[in-house]
């Protein structure tokens, strides 16, 4: 893979923020939370995720969720940087 020059690095970061409308980045990592939620044996989405200190019936440890979250959101960018990549070796614009 050839290095990514500066302009590319500036498109992903435009990308992956959580502002970017053309990518929708904040749906895309809300989708990844509830993904996460789902593989840990939640039927629960973000929107109804609370911290609460003890455990009830269904509970998910916040270690656990992190390690899969960032697993998956790793995957993401990833799939970013390889599509950017691609489209870089076709002589494309993103």
């Amino acid at each position: 893979m050839s290095k990514l020059s500066k302009k590319d690095i500036e498109e992903l970061r435009d990308i992956l923020s959580l502002g970017c409308d053309y990518a929708d980045t904040k749906t895309v990592v809300y989708e990844t939370v509830d993904k996460t939620l789902q593989e840990l044996g939640s039927d629960l989405g973000i929107e109804c995720m609370l911290i609460t200190d003890g455990e009830y019936e269904g509970s998910i440890g916040l270690e656990e969720f992190v390690d899969k979250f960032y697993s998956n959101i790793i995957e993401n960018v990833l799939n970013v940087v390889a599509t950017q990549w691609n489209q870089n070796k076709k002589g494309e614009k993103i």
